[in-house]
Protein backbone atom coordinates (compact mmCIF):
# COMPACT_ATOMS: atom_id res chain seq x y z
CA UNK A 1 0.00 0.00 0.00
CA UNK A 2 1.23 2.76 -1.05
CA UNK A 3 1.20 5.95 2.05
CA UNK A 4 0.38 9.06 0.61
CA UNK A 5 3.48 12.23 2.08
CA UNK A 6 1.05 13.00 4.08
CA UNK A 7 0.77 10.05 6.36
CA UNK A 8 -3.39 10.42 6.16
CA UNK A 9 -3.44 6.52 5.96
CA UNK A 10 -1.98 5.93 9.23
CA UNK A 11 -4.33 8.51 10.90
CA UNK A 12 -7.86 7.21 11.18
CA UNK A 13 -9.60 3.84 11.64
CA UNK A 14 -12.92 2.58 11.34
CA UNK A 15 -14.24 0.00 13.57
CA UNK A 16 -10.72 -0.85 14.40
CA UNK A 17 -9.29 -1.03 11.17
CA UNK A 18 -7.22 1.43 9.24
CA UNK A 19 -9.35 3.61 6.67
CA UNK A 20 -7.06 4.05 3.37
CA UNK A 21 -6.99 6.59 1.56
CA UNK A 22 -5.20 5.43 -1.55
CA UNK A 23 -7.51 6.12 -4.72
CA UNK A 24 -10.35 3.75 -5.67
CA UNK A 25 -10.24 2.35 -2.16
CA UNK A 26 -13.25 1.23 -0.94
CA UNK A 27 -12.71 0.08 2.61
CA UNK A 28 -15.13 -2.84 2.71
CA UNK A 29 -12.67 -4.37 5.03
CA UNK A 30 -13.86 -2.01 7.68
CA UNK A 31 -17.17 -3.80 7.96
CA UNK A 32 -19.32 -0.58 7.99
CA UNK A 33 -23.17 -1.54 8.89
CA UNK A 34 -26.19 0.38 8.02
CA UNK A 35 -28.44 1.53 11.10
CA UNK A 36 -25.50 0.13 13.26
CA UNK A 37 -23.12 2.16 15.11
CA UNK A 38 -19.53 2.37 13.13
CA UNK A 39 -16.40 3.89 15.41
CA UNK A 40 -14.43 6.35 13.42
CA UNK A 41 -11.09 6.52 15.43
CA UNK A 42 -7.68 8.56 15.28
CA UNK A 43 -4.27 7.18 16.08
CA UNK A 44 -1.31 8.70 17.80
CA UNK A 45 0.11 9.79 14.60
CA UNK A 46 -2.58 12.02 13.65
CA UNK A 47 -3.03 16.09 14.29
CA UNK A 48 -4.69 17.81 16.87
CA UNK A 49 -8.15 19.31 15.64
CA UNK A 50 -9.08 16.76 12.79
CA UNK A 51 -12.74 17.39 11.05
CA UNK A 52 -14.81 14.56 9.43
CA UNK A 53 -17.46 15.01 7.40
CA UNK A 54 -19.66 11.69 5.66
CA UNK A 55 -21.25 13.02 2.53
CA UNK A 56 -20.71 16.60 3.28
CA UNK A 57 -22.36 16.40 6.96
CA UNK A 58 -19.93 16.88 9.45
CA UNK A 59 -19.57 14.32 12.48
CA UNK A 60 -19.96 15.98 15.90
CA UNK A 61 -18.29 14.31 18.44
CA UNK A 62 -18.37 13.89 22.69
CA UNK A 63 -14.74 13.40 22.87
CA UNK A 64 -12.62 14.18 20.57
CA UNK A 65 -10.69 11.32 18.75
CA UNK A 66 -13.92 8.90 18.55
CA UNK A 67 -16.98 10.11 16.47
CA UNK A 68 -19.91 7.15 16.09
CA UNK A 69 -21.10 7.38 12.47
CA UNK A 70 -24.67 5.42 12.07
CA UNK A 71 -25.22 5.14 8.00
CA UNK A 72 -29.28 5.46 8.23
CA UNK A 73 -29.87 6.25 4.45
CA UNK A 74 -28.63 3.25 2.33
CA UNK A 75 -25.71 0.20 2.05
CA UNK A 76 -23.50 1.16 -0.61
CA UNK A 77 -20.68 4.35 -0.91
CA UNK A 78 -20.18 7.53 1.32
CA UNK A 79 -17.75 10.11 1.01
CA UNK A 80 -15.32 10.86 3.86
CA UNK A 81 -13.37 13.98 3.93
CA UNK A 82 -11.25 14.39 6.58
CA UNK A 83 -9.39 17.82 7.30
CA UNK A 84 -6.89 18.82 8.71
CA UNK A 85 -6.18 21.97 10.62
CA UNK A 86 -3.25 23.48 8.00
CA UNK A 87 -6.37 23.19 5.96
CA UNK A 88 -5.54 20.17 3.86
CA UNK A 89 -8.68 17.97 2.84
CA UNK A 90 -8.17 14.23 1.98
CA UNK A 91 -10.90 12.12 0.29
CA UNK A 92 -11.75 8.36 0.31
CA UNK A 93 -14.74 6.10 0.52
CA UNK A 94 -16.57 3.36 2.12
CA UNK A 95 -18.36 0.52 1.24
CA UNK A 96 -21.03 0.28 3.65
CA UNK A 97 -22.67 -3.24 3.87
CA UNK A 98 -26.64 -3.87 4.77
CA UNK A 99 -27.44 -4.81 7.66
CA UNK A 100 -30.87 -6.85 7.42
CA UNK A 101 -29.21 -8.83 4.62
CA UNK A 102 -25.91 -10.63 3.10
CA UNK A 103 -23.54 -8.18 0.90
CA UNK A 104 -24.14 -11.56 -1.61
CA UNK A 105 -27.87 -10.45 -1.75
CA UNK A 106 -27.32 -6.99 -1.65
CA UNK A 107 -25.23 -6.81 -4.71
CA UNK A 108 -27.47 -9.87 -6.05
CA UNK A 109 -30.40 -7.81 -5.82
CA UNK A 110 -28.37 -4.37 -7.99
CA UNK A 111 -27.82 -6.81 -10.52
CA UNK A 112 -31.39 -8.01 -11.10
CA UNK A 113 -32.01 -3.56 -10.85
CA UNK A 114 -29.56 -3.44 -13.37
CA UNK A 115 -30.88 -5.76 -15.85
CA UNK A 116 -34.30 -4.40 -15.83
CA UNK A 117 -33.73 -0.34 -15.40
CA UNK A 118 -32.15 0.11 -18.94
CA UNK A 119 -35.66 -1.34 -20.28
CA UNK A 120 -37.61 1.22 -17.49
CA UNK A 121 -35.58 4.09 -18.84
CA UNK A 122 -36.30 3.57 -22.46
CA UNK A 123 -39.67 3.17 -21.32
CA UNK A 124 -40.14 5.69 -20.09
CA UNK A 125 -38.30 8.56 -22.36
CA UNK A 126 -39.65 6.69 -25.51
CA UNK A 127 -42.41 7.81 -27.50
CA UNK A 128 -42.54 4.16 -28.79
CA UNK A 129 -44.79 1.22 -27.34
CA UNK A 130 -42.15 -0.64 -26.09
CA UNK A 131 -43.15 -2.13 -23.37
CA UNK A 132 -40.50 -3.59 -20.07
CA UNK A 133 -40.88 -7.12 -19.48
CA UNK A 134 -40.54 -9.45 -16.64
CA UNK A 135 -38.02 -11.82 -16.34
CA UNK A 136 -36.61 -14.65 -15.00
CA UNK A 137 -33.63 -14.45 -12.65
CA UNK A 138 -33.50 -17.91 -11.72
Amino acid sequence: MATPVSGVNSWLTLNGRPLSFDPGSDNLATGAVEYGDNQLSITSRAPDHLEIRVDGERLETERYGRWIWRPAGFAGLYDIEVSSPEKHVYHTQVRVIPSHFSQLHHEWMLKEIGQFSADLLFQLNSPATEMVTETSLA
